[in-house]
């Protein structure tokens, strides 16, 4: 089964200041990085996966994650 190359899996608003920072915590659980198989049954497999967080449409900071089952 050919799977969407990106998907949004959550996401924070966050309005700063000029120069202001803030730490932001985003949790993602493991059953939202399931899909639905050919059988139509929901599965999470044992995979790598690339997460971005992106300030704006000019950079993104990017990490890996591996799910382990």
């Amino acid at each position: 089964m050919t799977r969407p190359v990106k998907e949004l899996k959550g996401f924070v608003r966050v309005a700063l200041q000029p120069g202001e920072e803030q730490r932001v915590r985003l949790e993602v659980p493991v059953g939202d990085l399931g899909f639905s198989g050919l059988d139509i049954e929901y599965i999470v497999e044992q995979s790598a996966f690339k997460v971005r967080i992106v300030p704006d449409s000019s950079q993104a900071l990017e990490g890996e994650f591996e799910v382990r089952l």
